[in-house]
């Protein structure tokens, strides 16, 4: 089975209601889409509360794409640190709602077609 790690990043520089939208949405696709080898970990430039996911706090807060790169190579340096290892990797931003199946879709994606992980008639919104 396909492991993902989701990496959420924000500047926090958007409404914080917007933000755990964002959150929340991916949660309920973590949960609703049951599937088991899928770990989220936040990287924000300050703490989001409530955020129910693991959470590093950026060395380098910065509302640009630098910024974005060095929090995503910091949640990768800290999750292989741990030892812990991905076969994907999903960026996830800070104002966007994802799909209840969202991470059977990015799977699907990357696994052969004869060995898909759900049927395609549950990929539909």
């Amino acid at each position: 089975m396909i492991s993902i790690l989701g990496i959420w990043y924000s500047n926090n520089g958007i409404n914080p209601q917007i933000m755990q939208s964002s959150l929340s949405s991916i949660q309920e696709a973590t949960i609703i889409s049951n599937f088991p080898l899928v770990s989220i970990v936040t990287c924000n430039c300050s703490p989001v509360k409530p955020n129910p996911f693991k959470e590093y706090i950026t060395r380098y807060p910065m509302g640009n794409h630098l910024g974005i790169i060095l929090q995503i190579l910091r949640v990768i340096y800290e999750e292989e640190k741990a030892g812990r290892k991905y076969d994907l990797i999903s960026f996830l931003e800070h104002d966007v709602l994802y799909p209840h199946n969202y991470f059977y879709r990015i799977a699907n994606a990357f696994i052969d077609t004869d060995k898909k992980v759900i049927d395609r008639k549950s990929t539909r919104l």
